[in-house]
This record gives C-alpha cells, sequence and structure tokens, in this order.
C-alpha cells in the first residue's frame, strides 16, 4: 500500500488506477455532495475521508450491498462544479464491479432526488 493511503491523504491512486465512471449532472455542487452523504450514511457506508473544499469523499464498508468486496475496498466519489448548476461526478475504485454497482445507484439516486 502507498505511504499516502496509509496516512490517509491520498487519492490519485483511484483516478490513475481505478476504474471511473462519471457523470454530469444539472444540479448544483452542494446539493450533489449532500445528496451522496446521505446516501451513503442511509445504507451504513463508512466515510473514511472527506473534504468538502477539495470535492471528494473517501468511503468503505460496501459489503453489505455489495457482496463481492471487503469492508475495507473503498470507493472514491470526486465532485467538480464547471458551472453554477452543473455538478460533474466521478465515482472510482480499484475494485471495477463495485466502483459500477455504486455508481449506478449513485447517479440514479440523485437524479431522482433532484427531479
Amino acid at each position: 500500500m502507498e505511504f499516502s493511503r496509509l496516512l490517509g491523504t491520498g487519492t490519485q491512486t483511484f483516478k490513475t488506477k481505478g476504474k471511473i465512471y462519471k457523470e454530469t449532472i444539472t444540479a448544483d455542487f452542494d446539493s450533489c455532495y449532500i445528496l451522496t452523504k446521505n446516501l451513503l450514511n442511509s445504507h451504513n457506508i463508512t466515510i473514511v475521508r472527506e473534504d468538502y473544499v477539495t470535492g471528494y469523499i473517501i468511503a468503505n464498508n460496501f459489503k453489505h450491498i455489495f457482496p463481492q468486496s471487503t469492508e475495507a475496498t473503498e470507493v472514491a466519489f470526486f465532485f467538480s462544479e464547471p458551472d453554477d448548476n452543473t455538478t460533474i461526478i466521478e465515482i472510482s475504485s480499484l475494485n471495477y464491479n463495485l466502483a459500477e454497482h455504486v455508481a449506478k445507484k449513485t447517479f440514479d439516486y440523485i437524479k431522482n432526488e433532484i427531479e
């Protein structure tokens, strides 16, 4: 494991080695970030670290909703806002199947909530 991940500071591995699912949502950054946290909390997913200013959440403990993963398998959520009412969400994990599962659930949830 790389040193920065041991310290809980690295996110680059998710962007360089993980499978990334990307969606552009017609909603502001705050709404997307808060809805994502609400979804994670509602499923008892552990938020390992987050940075609202930088726009990311790292979470683990997806085993109860995706049994093929371990409790330690992490998923990263990256948020950027290219304009006032558009947010790009990127979801990544080194477990590609988990990333796909979580991305679909997250994108569908956010879209349903903002309609």
